[in-house]
């Protein structure tokens, strides 16, 4: 957190740019590697000097929370820094993403949720940060160890049983080498 002098176009004006803490930021958690997922939200925006509340997902409350705020109590994180919300999203996911205090809420997940959760958020104007899917490209060009890509191909293709934002879905090779890793050999 720092601010900093920008460059300015009027003659003998300066223009400043300040980075502060935004106060309570609402962090909802995922199912899939709930805990490093989180704590890749919760961890930068409690260094930042915000306080984090985090709705885990039902399925992972432990994971995707509890044992995170007990991982920051035991470092000696004053209390209320972080809190953890536990319980079904269709009975508090509402009131979570309307509610006025935060001034952010972080969601990775599905386009349809996110749509949901702004219109949500949007009650309050809260600021919205999602992380969403994105169609993971392996790209394998012509200095590339062929025997090492094909491997990565496949476990990138096959991590958490594909059940995963960040596994491969798209292989593009380079018209070159293409005869060289066939996609028939991505068979698993």
């Amino acid at each position: 957190m720092h601010g900093r002098i920008v460059e300015c176009v009027i003659p003998n004006k300066e223009s400043r740019s300040y980075r502060c803490p935004l106060g309570v930021v609402a962090v909802i958690s995922l199912w899939n590697f709930s805990f490093h997922l989180t704590q890749r939200s919760i961890a930068p925006t409690l260094a930042l000097g915000n306080a984090v509340v985090v709705e885990p997902t039902s399925d992972t409350p432990v994971t995707g929370g509890v044992l995170i705020a007990k991982v920051f109590e035991e470092a000696g994180l004053p209390p209320d820094e972080l809190n953890v919300i536990v319980g079904a999203g269709s009975q508090i996911g509402d009131e979570f993403v309307s509610h006025p205090i935060p001034s952010l809420i972080s969601f990775t997940g599905s386009s349809i949720a996110r749509i949901l959760l702004a219109k949500r958020a949007a009650v309050n104007t809260s600021k919205t940060l999602f992380s969403s899917s994105v169609v993971p490209t392996h790209l394998v060009l012509t200095d590339a160890d062929l025997k090492l890509a094909l491997h990565a191909a496949v476990v990138g293709k096959c991590l958490q049983q594909g059940q995963l934002c960040m596994v491969v879905n798209r292989i593009n090779i380079e018209e070159s080498i293409y005869d060289e890793f066939p996609p028939s050999s991505l068979i698993v």
